[in-house]
């Protein structure tokens, strides 16, 4: 019997029992959601050390691995840590020994203090199995093997059973090939045995749901440990089969859209960024994080598709950029940037604190920002749209507490600051939107550890350290406003006027696009147009309509139904001739060849109308050879003539004024005088009625020379009255000079954006070349180390006999290279014409012999020196030989040659091919910008040879254009050469 002490204290004293059930409400019920339980697994892995961790999502197969490469296991540590909820593993004066860190890390700060974040593993699935493998420095240095346990979730929820009562059966093995199907129904065996021994607190409807999940598990652990990583565990880590997965897992996870301007899903706004990547303050800490979804034969990674968070480099994709630390009084001392500009200084305090130190404690920010229109915005448009599209996505500021993500701060529909609250109130006083910002506030757990995270992770208690901090945050985002972005302070006027400039540029650039359209609108029916004249479309359908006039009128038997077809000719030539008439819009500028092309297209237009016309006087003739009471006199026609004549001026009269109906009284004077020239022209047309046909032709030619005369005189009164117009709306520059000079911007514009595509083509040649030679290099210790190996084997001789000889031909290829990159050439150097003869022949040995060219160098051209860059010569001789070869292969020439020659009297250096020769209207042209002949070309090779050697005082120009073309490279005297 218990002595009278011992009942006294038993009556007296008590101790807490921990039920089951209690696992199931800090796991299950506290986790907010499915993807705040994957930040906290993410979390427990970045606390172990590790430097990535994956999840890979079987739908099909409802099941969910998550492994991470940090320091694993053992088995006491899985029992002493990981089994004990609530454990102080984490603390700074824990009573269990330090955490065990990865070979060469250093010290983490931890996430997890709570000591129940794993239990988050619990809302996923009911059935886990766990693999460890304990890795890292600081312990024994002996391989304790892999531990292997299995945790039946749905049994904490379990009324009447305690803590201690809960199966959890572990197995340690030596290899991962034990961790099988086998070792997976013997843990689950196990487990049923000892839940039957407490099935006294069981009821029988838990039980018998219990055991029937249990009967369902049947995995190959192996099969998804080593999925894309043979050898993971075998430095360490840790794995979480969990299968079947829960419903609300599989409701969660959706395949993302292709990039983050897509929409964005629930899942991706709380994984995204989970490490800090933004500034470099806790690179060390970085955790690579994924989440792949298999399904259908497909791996998408349902965080971050293309790998498009926010970077160091996306604050130089914004307008704004703000960055700078709050101290422990609450005052900001940092450094704005406005508009790309030089960052300046700016100073914060928080009033409110009156000096008192705050309770939030220190921190730092860092955000960009983005106008809200593109026409404000300094980006270019592409970049702009893509800015906007991921702000939309993505946008927010962050919060990072020791360089991890602290959810849901960040997530786009979750303002914190009330930022688009108070900017709803008065847009032009609270400047910023939470949707048009990203950025990053720093958090260090050893200065703001009265920042404490909810045990849930929704985010920060509601104590006075949180409303301290959400106030000072509050108190900058509106004073910064209010000093540089309000149009009350000098500061914010200066962002005004550049926002204006930037209006300004953007309108500009609308209407600079506006043209662009309409001059490559312009353009193509220029070229189509005149396409089809040289073609002989349009006379081809003059004809057709002629020849039907004729057989109408040889059917016709009275004069009217004859003057009624001759009507309907000179109509339908008309509408003909209208059909290929473009009127080249006012103010158009045109480029050199396209002005060209222009002049072109009105010659061949005129000589066309011309044809026309000679169509209308002949079947004006045809009415004077008809029969009978149908044929017309001399008198008739001229009567006609007249008519026509009259009501022609009259239809371009008019179409002309309405051109021009706002013109000044100059325009209209001048419309007036010339239009009394055309009646003189008329009356002396009637003074001679009584005419020969002869003389009735002459005379209807000189009224026609008379009209073209007034057609002209017309386009002028167009130009005068479009002059006066622009003048009047206050634009003091001429239409011509308004012409060139748009014609001189846009070719600068065209020569800027080639000399731009050329300098991003030679950085990445040069780029190539670098790397390529660094691959050879590689390839050439490969094939050395090879060769002892294929002495003593037979059969691996001829693979590494061709190996060599196509890796030797390959390597000689990429030397070729180094003579183009100008860097390595600091200075000018001897080059002689034998080094060039070696060049080229390096380049087009193989060409030239495949198509039977000979390549003829003389022995003047081997002597002769050039003092300057390779990088500027040989590209020169490349161009020049390439052409060459490429209209020689096109030939039917028997003999096919190429010669290099140095004419020492006049200094020529020439180079001479047996080709067909360059046509005579393209004598001047193909040194144009723009200009080729080759299908597929770009027309700069002869251009940029030109320009470069220039550039050295030299010249490229064409001194015999037939057969036999001839280039010469010369001094430059400054004038073209020919």
């Amino acid at each position: 019997m218990p002595n009278s002490g011992e009942t006294e204290k038993q009556e007296t004293m008590a101790t807490f029992r921990t039920s089951a059930r209690a696992v199931d409400m800090l796991g299950r019920q506290q986790i907010a959601g499915i993807p705040t339980a994957i930040s906290e697994i993410f979390k427990n892995a970045h606390d172990a050390y590790a430097s990535n961790v994956r999840a890979d999502y079987f739908p099909a197969r409802q099941t969910l691995v998550i492994r991470d490469n940090g320091v694993g296991m053992t088995r006491s540590e899985f029992v002493e840590r990981w089994l004990t909820v609530g454990t102080d593993s984490k603390l700074k004066d824990s009573s269990l020994p330090p955490m065990i860190r990865t070979k060469g890390a250093g010290i983490r700060r931890q996430m997890g203090e709570k000591g129940i974040g794993r239990l988050a593993i619990a809302t996923l699935g009911n059935q886990l199995i766990v693999v460890t493998r304990a890795g890292g420095q600081a312990r024994s240095g002996v391989d304790e093997g892999i531990t292997v346990a299995f945790v039946q979730w749905s049994t904490f929820s379990i009324p009447g059973l305690t803590l201690d009562e809960v199966p959890v059966p572990i197995r340690t093995v030596s290899t991962l090939d034990e961790v099988n199907p086998h070792l997976v129904r013997s843990l689950a065996t196990e487990f049923r045995e000892e839940l039957a021994q407490s099935s006294r607190a069981v009821s029988s409807g838990h039980y018998s749901g219990i055991l029937a999940e249990v009967d369902q598990l049947s995995l190959d652990p192996r099969v998804y440990i080593t999925l894309g990583d043979r050898e993971f565990l075998s430095a360490g880590g840790t794995s979480y089969l969990i299968a079947p997965v829960g419903l609300d897992l599989a409701e969660s996870v959706t395949v993302p859209g292709h990039s983050l301007t897509s929409e964005v899903t629930e899942f991706q706004k709380f994984l995204l960024g989970f490490s800090n990547t933004m500034t470099e303050r806790w690179s060390n800490e970085r955790i690579e994080t994924s989440f792949f979804i298999h399904e259908n034969s497909s791996i998408t990674d349902a965080i971050d598709p293309e790998s498009e968070f926010w970077t160091r480099d996306d604050f130089g994709r914004s307008d704004h950029v703000v960055e700078g630390n709050f101290d422990r009084y609450g005052t900001f001392d940092g450094q704005i940037s406005v508009y790309g500009k030089t960052p300046t200084s700016y100073v914060e305090p928080w009033t409110k604190g009156a000096g008192s130190t705050t309770a939030c404690g220190p921190f730092s920010i860092k955000f960009g920002y983005l106008q809200g229109k593109s026409s404000e915005s300094r980006l270019a448009p592409d970049d702009y749209s893509l800015m906007s599209h991921r702000l939309d996505a993505i946008g927010g500021i962050y919060i990072y507490r020791d360089g991890i993500r602290v959810l849901p701060y960040g997530n786009s529909d979750y303002d914190y600051l009330d930022i688009e609250k108070r900017r709803s109130k008065r847009a032009s006083t609270y400047f910023f939107s939470y949707r048009r910002m990203f950025g990053v506030i720093e958090l260090d757990s050893s200065v703001n550890r009265n920042l404490q995270e909810k045990a849930g992770r929704e985010g920060f208690r509601q104590n006075r350290a949180y409303r301290e901090f959400v106030e000072i945050l509050q108190n900058f985002f509106i004073q910064l406003a209010a000093e540089y972005f309000s149009a009350d302070s000098d500061l914010g006027r200066q962002w005004l006027d550049t926002r204006s400039a930037h209006n300004r540029r953007a309108a500009l650039e609308i209407l600079r696009e506006r043209d662009a359209k309409s001059r490559r609108k312009f353009v193509r029916n220029l070229q189509d147009c005149a396409d089809r004249l040289n073609r002989g479309e349009l006379q081809r359908e003059a004809d057709s309509e002629f020849a039907r006039f004729k057989r109408s009128l040889s059917e016709s038997v009275s004069r009217l139904t004859s003057v009624e077809l001759v009507d309907s000719l000179a109509v339908t030539l008309e509408r003909l001739s209208e059909k290929y008439d473009l009127a080249r819009p006012v103010d158009l500028p045109l480029a050199e060849d396209e002005e060209e092309l222009w002049t072109e297209y009105r010659e061949i237009l005129r000589s066309n109308e011309s044809y026309l016309g000679r169509l209308q006087d002949e079947a004006v003739e045809c009415l004077t050879r008809l029969p009978g009471p149908a044929k017309y006199s001399a008198e008739d026609l001229v009567d006609r003539r007249f008519a026509e004549l009259s009501e022609q001026i009259h239809v371009r009269l008019q179409r002309r004024s309405e051109m021009t109906h706002r013109t000044l009284e100059n325009a209209l004077s001048k419309l007036h005088e010339f239009t009394q020239q055309g009646h003189l022209a008329m009356d002396a047309l009637i003074e001679q009625k009584h005419l020969s046909r002869a003389q009735f032709n002459d005379t209807a030619q000189a009224v026609n020379r008379d009209f073209l005369l007034l057609d002209q005189a017309l386009a002028e009164i167009e130009d005068d009255a479009g002059r006066w117009m622009r003048r009047a709306s206050g634009d003091e520059l001429s239409e011509p000079g308004r012409r060139v000079l748009k014609e001189e911007i846009m070719d600068l514009e065209e020569r800027l954006e080639q000399n731009l595509e050329l300098l991003q083509l030679g950085q990445t040649v040069e780029i190539l070349s670098h790397e390529l030679q660094a691959s050879t290099t590689a390839v050439r210790k490969g094939l050395r180390n090879l060769k002892p190996w294929a002495n003593g084997t037979p059969s691996l001789q001829p693979i590494v006999r061709d190996l060599t000889a196509a890796f030797t031909h390959l390597d000689g290829h990429l030397r070729l290279f180094t003579p183009l990159q100008r860097r390595l050439y600091r200075e000018r150097v001897a080059i002689t014409g034998r080094e060039v003869e070696a060049y080229v022949k390096a380049i087009f040995d193989e060409r030239l012999k495949n198509h039977e060219i000979e390549l003829v160098v003389t022995e003047d051209f081997r002597n002769w020196t050039f003092v300057g860059f390779p990088s500027v010569l040989y590209p020169v001789f490349v161009n020049l030989m390439d052409n060459s070869i490429h209209w020689l292969t096109r030939s039917d020439l028997e003999r096919k040659s190429i010669r290099l020659h140095y004419d020492q009297k006049r200094e020529w250096v020439t180079i001479e091919d047996s080709g067909p020769g360059v046509r005579p209207n393209d004598y001047d042209r193909i040194f144009m910008r723009g200009f080729g002949r080759r299908r597929g070309g770009r027309g700069l090779g002869l251009y940029l040879a030109r320009q470069v050697l220039r550039a050295e005082g030299l010249d490229l120009w064409l001194h015999r254009s037939g057969p036999n073309p001839v280039f010469v490279i010369s001094k430059h005297d400054g004038d073209a050469n020919g």
